[in-house]
């Protein structure tokens, strides 16, 4: 796209260039890397929850007049019981481990803002059961590792 607008990036597919590989399909390996470093930093956890369960809980806040949110049940589960249900092969995903309380940020734009993801969320998911990333920890993972400082999208 940017080719074709007369702006040559400075790499991409098929330039070339020493940030690559630029899809997302040959950097798994990074992401999941990266996924586990944030389990192992406590930054992160694996979350066994199967699909029955978490629409039982969508199901239960839509039919009480709140907004459906992960309940963070696996944050709370012990090393012990983590490392068992790996070796039982069990599906899991791993949650990004939100902090509770409003962090204040600026935004370049709009200013100093702030927001209780935690309250209004939940823990995302970061990793899905199939090994690919969720859109959350690839942004993230491709805009580092491809030095990449601002972006701008349109409102």
């Amino acid at each position: 796209m940017l080719e074709w607008a007369g702006i040559p990036p400075d790499e991409s597919p098929r330039r070339g260039g020493p940030l690559g590989p630029y899809m997302q399909s040959q950097r798994l390996d990074l992401y999941s890397k990266t996924a586990q470093q944030l389990v192992e930093s406590r930054h992160a956890y694996y979350c066994f929850c199967s699909p029955q369960r978490l629409e039982l809980l969508k199901k239960e806040a839509l039919r009480v007049g709140q907004t459906p949110r992960y309940d963070n049940r696996c944050r709370h589960l012990q090393a012990e019981q983590v490392q068992e249900k790996l070796a039982q092969g069990q599906p899991h995903v791993i949650r990004f481990r939100l902090e509770e309380g409003v962090e204040p940020f600026q935004d370049l734009i709009f200013g100093w803002n702030r927001h209780e993801v935690a309250q209004v969320e939940g823990d995302p998911v970061v990793m899905k059961a199939d090994g690919f990333p969720t859109y959350h920890l690839a942004n993230i993972v491709d805009d580092h590792y491809m030095k990449i400082s601002h972006c701008t999208a349109g409102v």
